[in-house]
């Protein structure tokens, strides 16, 4: 069997850092040591010069942001359009290409 150089004893990782069980758990580890550093990077497509702009970045505090504000949009839908009981889950599906929107 294979192993990576950067783990020479074999045994294997189960978690990152202790605690971090789900995705959840490595977004708000990821949050707490690189809230100001950039997380999601874009490049503007020019129709004139047909070509890519710079990248444009959010931090990950302005990702997290934007989280929190579309879990209270999924919320609000729930609560007060949908009107289903707390307790209920309802489904969703996005489909989406990749961007930051």
């Amino acid at each position: 069997h294979y192993r990576n150089s950067l783990n020479p004893g074999g045994q294997l990782k189960i978690s990152p850092e202790p605690g971090i069980t789900k995705v959840c758990d490595i977004w708000q580890s990821s949050l707490k040591k690189f809230k100001n550093r950039e997380c999601l990077g874009f490049r503007k497509f020019d129709e004139e010069t047909g070509s890519y702009g710079n990248y444009v970045w959010q931090t990950y505090e302005q990702v997290n942001e934007r989280i929190i504000n579309f879990g209270n949009g999924l919320l609000h839908l729930q609560i007060n359009i949908i009107k289903s009981d707390q307790t209920e889950k309802f489904k969703i599906g996005i489909c989406s290409i990749n961007r930051p929107e």
